[in-house]
C-alpha cells in the first residue's frame, strides 16, 4: 500500500512538472547525452562512495586497510540496489551489512549491524547544518527560500547537538527496558555512547566532506547538458535538495526531485527544459549505480571467501 501510495505521488509530481516542456526534446536530449559525461558520472560515484565507505570502515575496523575499504564499497552498492525496491535510500541498510557476516565471522552480529546504524546517524546528522549554512547563504544572497525550511534545518542542528551531549553524561545501559522497542532503543544507544569520542568526531568530518564532495557532480553534468548552474548555486541549493528527498514521499525520488529543482533553479533565470534536463539525469545516473551495484556485486558478496574468513578471525582474536 505505502508503495502504491508513493508511486502515484510520483507520477503526479511528474505530470506536473514535465507539462511545461517538450518531453520529444527531452528525450533526444538524454540520447545525446556525452559519453564523456556517463563515464564521469560513473567514477565520481565510485571516489565518493568510497569516501563514505571508508567513513563506515573507521566506524567498524577503526584503521580499515584498502581491502577492507573495496568490499564495503561493493556492500553500498548493493544497498543502493536493494533501495530501489524499498521505501527509501535507508531501507537498503537491512541489507548492507549482511555479506560483512561472512568476511567478518569472528566480529558479532551485533558490532557489524550497530555500524551500520551509527555509520547512517552520523551521516545523515552532517546533513542537517550543511543544509542550514547552504539556506541561510542563499537568504543572504536574496534567494526565495522558505522560512519553514530554515527553522527546520535550525532546529534538526539543536536537536543533533542535544543528541550527542544527552550520549556523553547518561549511561543508557542502566535504563529500565521494560518491552522490545525500549531494549532495542537503548542498546542502540549504548552502541554510539561507546564509541570514542574522537572516532565519531572523524566520522563527522568525513561526513561533512561526503556531502560536499559529492556535490560537484551536478555542476558538471549541469554544464554538459547546457543548463549551465553555477558553482555557487549547486552548493546552495542542492543541499537542501539531497536533504528534502531523504522523506520516503516517491519512488526514487522521481518527481520530488523534478519539482524541487524547479522550484529553486528557475529562480536564477534557467528554462524549466534545462532543468528537468539535469534533474532526470541525475535520476537515471542514480538507478544506473544502483543496477551495477545488482548486477555486479550480488555474485561476489555472496561468494565463501575462506582466506578472508580466517584473516578476520585471526584479527579479532588478537584484538
Amino acid at each position: 500500500m505505502k508503495k502504491f501510495v508513493q508511486l502515484t505521488i510520483s507520477v503526479i509530481l511528474i505530470f506536473l512538472a514535465f507539462q511545461k516542456i517538450d518531453i520529444r526534446k527531452l528525450l533526444l536530449s538524454l540520447l545525446d547525452v556525452p559519453l564523456a559525461l556517463v563515464i564521469f558520472t560513473i567514477v565520481y560515484s565510485f571516489i565518493s562512495t568510497t569516501l563514505s565507505s571508508w567513513r563506515w570502515g573507521i566506524i567498524l575496523l577503526k584503521k580499515p586497510s584498502w581491502q577492507d575499504i573495496v568490499f564495503l564499497v561493493r556492500c553500498n552498492y548493493l544497498a543502493l540496489f536493494y533501495s530501489l525496491f524499498l521505501p527509501s535510500s535507508m531501507s537498503g541498510d537491512l541489507f548492507r551489512w549482511l555479506p560483512l557476516m561472512k568476511r567478518y565471522p569472528g566480529m558479532g552480529k551485533l558490532k557489524i549491524a550497530g555500524s551500520v546504524l551509527i555509520d547512517r546517524i552520523v551521516g545523515a546528522s552532517a546533513l542537517f547544518p550543511v543544509a542550514l549554512v547552504a539556506s541561510l547563504l542563499g537568504k543572504m544572497l536574496n534567494f526565495n527560500f522558505p522560512e519553514y525550511l530554515i527553522a527546520v534545518f535550525g532546529f534538526g542542528c539543536v536537536a543533533i547537538a542535544s543528541f550527542y551531549l544527552v550520549l556523553s553524561y547518561i549511561d543508557f545501559e542502566k535504563l529500565p527496558n521494560g518491552n522490545k522497542f525500549s531494549r532495542g532503543l537503548i542498546k542502540t544507544l549504548a552502541l554510539i555512547r561507546n564509541e570514542e569520542k574522537t572516532l565519531l568526531l572523524k566520522v563527522f568530518c568525513v561526513s561533512i566532506s561526503v556531502q560536499l564532495v559529492g556535490l560537484f557532480p551536478m555542476w558538471v553534468r549541469s554544464q554538459f547538458l547546457g543548463a549551465g548552474f553555477s558553482l555557487l548555486s549547486v552548493y546552495i541549493f542542492i543541499p537542501v535538495i539531497s536533504l528534502a528527498l531523504l522523506l520516503p514521499v516517491s519512488i526514487a525520488g522521481f518527481g520530488a526531485r523534478e519539482q524541487l529543482f524547479l522550484f529553486f533553479y528557475s529562480q536564477i533565470g534557467v528554462t524549466a527544459q534545462k532543468i528537468l534536463l539535469v534533474s532526470t539525469f541525475s535520476g537515471l545516473a542514480n538507478i544506473l549505480f544502483a543496477l551495477m551495484g545488482g548486477l555486479l556485486l550480488i555474485p561476489p558478496l555472496l561468494r565463501k571467501d575462506p582466506a578472508s574468513k580466517e584473516k578476520s578471525t585471526q584479527m579479532v582474536q588478537s584484538s
